[in-house]
């Protein structure tokens, strides 16, 4: 018996196919849906709160979780009138952009297992490093998975930088308005 995840490649298409064309019909009607959603934990609690199944369940039953209960309950943060929270606004390129990241399971944590990752992070902070009018030679850094990531490397930065190894003596000022990533970070 093969193992559940392994499809055939008509199977793995079909099923694409269907994911592709929710995203697509989603960016499509996405002006005509409401932008946030309400709900309590409780309300959430009745609907995903059970055992972890003993069996494995089809991916288009999966599917149709996930677009009947999981979706309708989020937040549309790529909504043209969403004004809040940290997140960027998606768009069908990005989208596709990320399936191609995550279906080739390109790492890229250096030069040694993704050059061409590595090569293009290079090539577009230096990109943006001009249009921002930093210096290229000097300047440099990285490209973080979120916001979260980005503060907890800059605390770890400074640290170093003014800290070195001793933190005896070390403060941190934060407003009632830092993000709680700040705050897990330290």
């Amino acid at each position: 018996m093969k193992p559940f995840f392994d499809l055939s490649v008509e199977e793995m298409k079909s099923y694409g196919y269907k994911i592709v064309d929710l995203i697509a019909e989603h960016y499509h009607e996405l002006e005509n849906k409401k932008p946030v959603t309400i709900a309590s934990r409780q309300e959430m609690d009745s609907i995903f709160l059970q055992e972890a199944p003993e069996k494995v369940m089809p991916v288009d039953k999966v599917l149709d979780f996930v677009m009947h209960k999981v979706i309708p309950n989020s937040n549309i943060s790529s909504h043209p009138k969403a004004f809040s929270f940290v997140p960027g606004p998606s768009n069908f390129i990005s989208t596709m952009a990320d399936s191609l990241a995550t279906g080739f399971n390109i790492f890229s944590g250096g030069w040694i297992v993704s050059p061409a990752s590595a090569e293009l992070e290079i090539v577009t902070i230096n990109w943006l490093l001009k249009m921002f009018n930093f210096p290229v030679k000097k300047g440099g850094g990285i490209f973080t998975s979120g916001g979260s990531m980005a503060n907890l490397t800059a605390l770890a930065t400074a640290r170093r930088i003014k800290c070195g190894n001793d933190f005896s003596k070390a403060v941190i000022y934060l407003s009632d308005q830092a993000h709680s990533s700040n705050i897990k970070a330290i």
